[in-house]
């Protein structure tokens, strides 16, 4: 549902501005970074929470409601809870270029499913590292394998956005320009 308002350009009411401080809490604040207790796809979902944020840049903290129990685990870091807009678009696109990399890092999760929100996080240089071999990784992981005709559609539909980013990335004199994502 916050993606849906994030989308719609509501990110600034307070209530979807809370939600989505606690997705991200739940999902890219862990002590360290890189183990994030969740499961690939909950991570590549919560991608589209960070591409659809204006405030990407933003180095504000967050403001995280760090009170319920379940904040008390040791897997998060009490002497650092502030965590910005930017923090998190970091954390997300470390983790995106990390699991690119090879199909076993992300397992039970299309490399479509990552790929598509990355789109709308282009100009950075690990959603370039990133997409390619997602791409590679994941035509490889559908070859031969039998799926419903609309997954087969919606997987076509972003390997050709993923293909048009990366035929513009290679395009000389087109000066790193890249199609806006379908919307």
């Amino acid at each position: 549902m916050t993606r849906t308002l994030m989308a719609a350009g509501l990110g600034v009411d307070a209530r979807v501005s809370q939600a989505m401080a606690t997705a991200h809490a739940l999902t890219w604040t862990t002590e360290g970074g890189g183990n994030y207790h969740t499961t690939p796809l909950g991570l590549a979902s919560a991608l589209w929470l960070v591409a659809l944020d204006p405030l990407t840049a933003d180095d504000r903290p967050l403001p995280i409601d760090w009170s319920p129990a379940c904040f008390e685990r040791d897997w998060w870091d009490p002497d650092y809870r502030l965590f910005s807009h930017y923090d998190v678009r970091e954390r997300a696109l470390d983790w995106a270029a990390r699991v690119g990399r090879d199909p076993s890092r992300h397992p039970g999760c299309s490399g479509w499913t990552i790929a598509e929100p990355l789109l709308r996080l282009s100009g950075d240089s690990r959603v370039d590292i990133a997409l390619p071999m997602l791409s590679t990784g994941a035509q490889a992981a559908t070859d031969g394998e039998r799926i419903r005709a609309a997954a087969s559609l919606e997987r076509g539909r972003i390997a050709a956005l993923v293909q048009a980013y990366l035929q513009s990335a290679e395009a000389p004199g087109q000066g790193g320009a890249r199609p806006a994502p379908e919307a």
